[in-house]
């Protein structure tokens, strides 16, 4: 049998030649057999196959034997792969300058990697510990940096960490910071952004993962809001859409000549700029859009995900979010009316609502209202809230934002209201529309993770401290190195300088603790997880506004001595808080928020860890992105498998138990998703009773925003990567 090779020569298939190769990616691994990855590839080689094809077919080979049993075959096709994307690396035999100074010639990396001195490169050359982490990495992680992150055939994952690293240093040039985020990274010790790992250390300056914008009501306002998301979405951004200032059908245009022709057809326009460019083939445009309960055209806007109906009384190609309040849920447990109106003639229910107000002053504004002769429309709150149920569970994208938690939880003043989240439902930023020459606030998400699944009980406050400073510093440079596409985002940026730090492998975090979720232990791990995250968020953007006075925000708007004193009361480790609140005063911050929980369905794979903060899947998971389909084993199944308790077996109840704990802590939100098993249910279908019970509980603890409504209805356990605005 005939090989040929990559030079194109054609020579005698030598198996001792592959028997070598994969001895190299064997070695050290327990329960892997040579034998079992050669036989199984040997029936796929065929004569004049190429070399090239041999080694995918080696590495295919080793992956289909990835199971719960074998989890080491996850490292030998990543190491397998590893050596396939050196021998397809075009500089296999030039030093890190001249990669660099190439691949800027190539127009691939940015000119300002250059400004690091020739010396300074060589030092972080010498630096590389690229043959420690190389063998790491697992098939699933390897492929995903492949297919999504990794510029074909100029880079391999310690250059592109590297780059990364020193863009976000290119301010100070210090090498010891650069080597100390470097390792961070190969560490898996932190996640950054798609953008991030896509774009930073490229030509392309836009690294925000998602944009929060709200339109006004009127032609200019939305044009100028379907300019911004064309903006944007051009570079590769998610959107979050606020469309609740658009008055309802029927209502009176210019003294009554003319009748509005409703929300519907706005939505139509702003659906198609999000869906209007193909971001450069690394994702699709996203958006959620949000808007009050009391909506004139609510009942229309709650089915407009759904695929019954015609194209016409439908857009599907967005998700949609409902915001709620206290007086929704009183109403609702009351059995009482609730009123429907079109926001332009209920101005001063847009400012209540957008508050910290109470149910009875909602209640009270709500019956004055109602006497007078705006067009109103009268629903039961128990039926609107029946159909919010049905179609949540029904498309399982309609989203919950409990609005009322959003601006009583949250630093900024009232004069900053919260309005809307993003796309993926964990960030709350105030926003402004934009009219005619007014520049409104479109907020950008600016997004990362810390890794917990590296922390234990002995390490967990250093090494915290050390990697979520690196964190605050990373964001708060991709701040001020990062283009900004449009005066709104100029302004919103410089004036509240918002971060979203979050974390991810959490249910690897719990496990390495033997426990689960909903335990006593659990809760009392959450709780000082989760505090002491933002305790040494505060701590090192106090620390950059001390070096960096400059990016110290006005506080004027913001407030995070009161989040500090709660956080004093609420927690019980030895921190010097008195200190830290001296600090707060005396220096600042350089951000009003720091903290998120966002999804980390992208990471994930990266790092080998579980997503985010939820439950497994399943132990063994098929994951589904643009890497094709990969298994991948959740960390050390075998030796913590009783302690993984998957989605479908968790109780929502004890799920969002936790997640109430961790928003004590978060300034911001969390992708807060619920899980629902149809096999539970007699007729297999997820009970509407069980829905609302959730839902009320969430709003109970003080949770801000649910996410995805997940039903199992038995399928193969594939995990489908939200691309647009996880890490």
């Amino acid at each position: 049998m005939n090989v040929i090779k990559r030079s194109g020569k054609k020579e005698l298939l030598d198996y001792r030649k592959i028997e070598e190769v994969i001895n190299i990616a064997i070695g050290g691994l327990e329960d892997v057999s040579l034998s079992d990855i050669l036989v199984h590839a040997k029936i796929q080689f065929y004569d004049g196959i190429s070399s090239k094809d041999i080694h995918k077919t080696i590495i295919n080979s080793a992956a289909d034997l990835i199971n719960l049993e074998n989890p080491n075959y996850q490292y030998v096709a990543g190491r397998l792969l590893y050596l396939d994307l050196k021998k397809s690396f075009e500089y296999s035999h030039t030093n890190f300058q001249t990669l660099i100074t190439q691949n800027v010639a190539d127009g691939v990396y940015a000119k300002d990697l250059l400004k690091y001195s020739v010396k300074d490169i060589k030092e972080l050359e010498n630096f590389f510990q690229h043959n420690k982490f190389s063998y790491s990495y697992t098939f699933a992680s390897l492929k995903q940096l492949q297919t999504k992150y990794l510029i074909k055939n100029k880079e391999l994952p310690h250059h592109m960490y590297m780059c990364i690293a020193m863009i976000l240093c290119i301010k100070t040039k210090d090498l010891n910071e650069v080597k100390e985020l470097y390792l961070s990274l190969m560490r898996h010790e932190i996640s950054l952004a798609s953008p991030l790992l896509v774009s930073c250390r490229t030509p392309q300056k836009q690294f925000s993962s998602c944009a929060l914008l709200e339109t006004g009501d009127s032609l200019d306002s939305i044009s100028k809001t379907v300019g911004m998301i064309l903006k944007y979405v051009s570079q590769k951004a998610g959107f979050g859409i606020h469309i609740g200032n658009i008055r309802g059908l029927g209502a009176n245009i210019r003294k009554g000549d003319v009748t509005h022709t409703g929300i519907i057809p706005f939505i139509k326009l702003i659906s198609s700029a999000v869906k209007s460019c193909s971001q450069g083939g690394f994702r699709g445009g996203s958006a959620t859009l949000f808007y009050p309960y009391w909506h004139y055209e609510i009942e229309d806007l709650l089915v407009l995900k759904n695929n019954r109906g015609t194209e016409d009384n439908r857009v599907r190609h967005a998700d949609y979010c409902v915001q709620l309040d206290e007086y929704f849920y009183d109403a609702v447990k009351k059995d009482k009316n609730i009123y429907l109106f079109s926001p332009e003639e209920a101005v001063e229910l847009q400012e209540l609502f957008y508050s910290d107000v109470a149910a009875k002053d909602m209640e009270a504004l709500l019956k004055k209202l109602a006497k007078t002769n705006i067009r109103k429309k009268t629903i039961k709150a128990r039926e609107l809230f029946s159909n919010i149920i049905q179609q949540r569970a029904e498309t399982g994208r309609i989203y919950i934002q409990n609005i009322h938690h959003c601006n009583r939880n949250t630093v900024f003043t009232k004069s900053m209201p919260i309005k809307m989240s993003n796309l993926c439902m964990e960030i709350c930023l105030p926003t402004q529309p934009s009219e005619c020459e007014h520049v409104g606030h479109m907020a950008l998400c600016t997004l990362g993770a810390v890794n917990v699944g590296v922390l234990d009980s002995k390490n967990m406050h250093k090494k915290l401290e050390r990697v979520t400073e690196n964190l605050v510093f990373s964001l708060n440079n991709v701040l001020n190195y990062q283009s900004y596409l449009c005066d709104e985002t100029k302004k919103s940026t410089k004036e509240i300088r918002s971060l979203g730090i979050g974390v991810t492998n959490f249910a690897y975090f719990l496990a390495k603790h033997e426990t689960t979720y909903g335990e006593e232990v659990s809760k009392i791990l959450t709780k000082r997880l989760f505090s002491n995250l933002q305790y040494f968020c505060v701590k090192a953007s106090i620390k950059y506004a001390k070096l960096y006075p400059k990016y110290k925000v006005n506080s004027s708007k913001f407030n995070y001595l009161e989040k500090i004193k709660f956080m004093q009361l609420n927690t019980d480790d030895d921190f010097d808080w008195d200190n830290l609140i001296k600090d707060y005063k005396k220096y600042g911050m350089a951000n009003t928020t720091l903290t998120a929980l966002m999804p980390c369905e992208s990471s994930s794979l990266v790092l080998n860890s579980t997503n985010g903060i939820e439950p497994i899947r399943n132990l063994e998971i098929t994951k589904e992105s643009k890497a094709g389909i990969v298994r991948m084993i959740v960390p050390e199944a075998s030796k913590y498998k009783e302690y993984y308790t998957d989605c479908w077996s968790v109780g929502n109840a004890e799920y969002l138990s936790l997640v109430g704990i961790m928003q004590m802590f978060v300034d911001q939100s969390i992708s807060t998703n619920t899980y629902y098993k149809s096999s539970n249910y007699k007729d297999g279908k997820v009970a509407a009773h069980d829905v609302a019970k959730d839902i009320m509980l969430a709003e109970s603890l003080g949770i801000k925003t649910l996410y995805y409504h997940n039903t199992h209805d038995g399928s193969a356990n594939i995990d489908e990567s939200c691309e647009s605005c996880t890490i």
